[in-house]
Formats: C-alpha cells, structure tokens, sequence
C-alpha cells in the first residue's frame, strides 16, 4: 500500500493511526511518571520529552509526503524495499547441458514484479516506518537542525534494524535523483564491526541495490543513466584489493587450481543464480572427466565485472556490484 502499487490511499491516511497511537501511548506513561521512584522521576521526564520529539519529527514526515516528489521517492523506496524482501533469496543451481546452461529452477519462480508484488502482505514494524518517517525531514531539508542528530535504532538481533536504515537509504537515494537525474556519487558509507558480519550485510545490501537499479532502468528519464551500485572497501584477505590480482585470481578459478580463492558474492541478488562453479552434465556415453565451468565473473577491460550466469536474468551482462577496491 505504500509502494502505492496496491491502494490509491495517501501514506498519510495509512500511516496516521501508527502516529496517533503513539501519541495515546506516550500520554499514557506520562501520567505513570509519579509512580516512579523521586530520584528516577527527571530521568523519566526528560524520556517523555525525547519520545514527544520523536513523534514531532515523525509528524513532520508524514506532511512532508504532500510534496510530489517526496511522495515519489517515498513510494519507490517501499517499491525496493519490498522487492529486496521477495527477489534473490532462493538459490538457484544448474548443470551444463549441450553446452547450455540449465538451472533447476525457473527464473520466473523467483522473481516478483510490481503485479505480483502487490498481492503480497509484507508490513513494516512500527519502530521501522517511524525511523523512516523520523529521518525524511533531514533529506528533504538542507538546512533541518534534525541534521545534527545521530540516530542510533537499538533492537534485538534479527528485529528488523538492517531494513529500517535500508528503506531510510533507498529513499535518499531516489530523491537524490528525482531531484536531478545527473546527481550520482556516494551517498551511503556502512561500517561493520566483523568481517562475517560485512560479508553478510554486503550481500543483503546488494539485493536493495539490484531492486533500485532495476526501477532505475525503467525509470531513466526520472533517476537519470548513471547506475545505482553497491561496492565493498576491506583487507586483501577478504577481496582482492586491485584489478590484476582479481584477473590473476579469476583465471586460476578458470583452470580450477587448487590454491584459488573464491569471491565474496556467490549468487545473483537479483534472481538468486549461482555464481561461481557449474560441472557438465555427464553422459552415460561419455567416459570423460566431467568438466567444470566456472560463470558470474569475467575481464572486461582489464576490470573484475560481476555478472549472472542466467540470460533472462536483466543482470545478465553486469552485476552492479564492485567486489575490488581499485
């Protein structure tokens, strides 16, 4: 309903009850406070006051989408969002047959478009939509004290903390480009503490960047001809640092040394489809070892490019992701 691909409705007739609830429950503890110890009653107050700020700044969002292109990016944002959530999740493998590749799943079982999308009932938590409505106003306004503020979400693991700051993303992003199609450069730094950990994120994120990228190249006369992309910046240990080293690594993966190391990405965000080894279908016939393909990376320019294996995939000739620092 708010990617507006399902309901007409005006996020602001959607999201007002969230806003309004929040209102009732911040009331409602604030008559509570002289039930708390004297020496906590300040600390509890100035809380009340920092949750009335919040709600402010969530108000202020919310009529910050009667502007059109707020709206726009708003829309588009919950768009990508949604198609993270649904596309490249299933991995998909397939053998070489006939020197063709054959997967074992059809690409069209994994990929949702808007039609299908909007049969579907993903929802936001609340505290998500609300970091989202919260954060609005500092994109939309240069010169917004709320700039100021570092927002920290502090939830449990596996509580929706990476799709909060990745909507928040998504919108600027868009806006960024709505507001002219020529604006690209870095828009977004992230930081993880353990390396598994930014292995696993940076793979999560490129699945919101593919959705992006895809509304994107529908959408060239709005978000311009510049691509959406994702790269990752660590050790050697993790990446190769410079395009020889990558091409040196890939061609070893080619011939299927032993001492090659694999690459950080090993499916397509998009569609899901194995990066990295196929083997050959063996014949009954055939008495051969079979051979073993190695697809998703490849030398264009004396540049790493990542690209899925699958030819319906709409990522089929680039990946817009950059695995090597150079």
């Amino acid at each position: 309903d708010l990617a507006g691909i399902s309901s007409s409705a005006h996020p602001e007739e959607i999201l007002r009850p969230l806003l309004q609830g929040y209102y009732c429950w911040i009331e409602k503890k604030e008559l509570e406070i002289e039930n708390v110890p004297k020496p906590l009653q300040d600390i509890a107050k100035k809380h009340i006051e920092l949750c009335k700020f919040s709600l402010e700044r969530m108000e202020i969002g919310l009529q910050l989408l009667r502007d059109e292109k707020v709206l726009e990016a708003f829309r588009m944002a919950n768009l990508a969002i949604l198609m993270q959530q649904e596309n490249g999740k299933n991995k998909r493998q397939g053998l070489i047959e006939n020197g063709k590749l054959i997967f074992d799943e059809d690409i069209a079982t994994n990929l949702k478009d808007e039609n299908v999308l909007k049969k579907h009932d993903n929802t936001w938590r609340a505290f998500q939509i609300a970091f989202f409505l919260m954060s609005i106003e500092s994109f939309v306004n240069e010169h917004s004290d709320s700039r100021e503020i570092v927002d920290l979400i502090w939830f449990p693991t596996g509580g929706g903390k990476t799709e909060a700051y990745l909507g928040v993303a998504a919108f600027e992003m868009l806006l960024r480009r709505l507001k002219n199609p020529m604006d690209a450069g870095v828009d977004i730094i992230m930081r993880y503490t353990l390396r598994l950990l930014t292995a696993d994120q940076f793979q999560r994120s490129s699945r919101l960047i593919c959705a992006l990228e895809y509304l994107r190249s529908k959408n060239e006369n709005k978000l311009g001809l510049t691509p959406f992309s994702i790269g990752i910046w660590v050790g050697s240990n993790t990446t190769p640092n410079k395009n020889l080293a990558a091409l040196q690594e890939l061609s070893k993966l080619e011939r299927n040394k032993k001492d090659a190391k694999q690459f950080l990405v090993h499916n397509c965000p998009w569609c899901g489809a194995h990066l990295g080894y196929y083997e050959e279908k063996k014949l009954a016939s055939n008495k051969k070892k079979k051979t073993q393909y190695y697809l998703g990376y490849k030398n264009k320019k004396n540049r790493l490019i990542l690209y899925c294996p699958d030819k319906s995939c709409h990522f089929h000739e680039e990946l817009p992701i950059y695995i090597v620092d150079e």
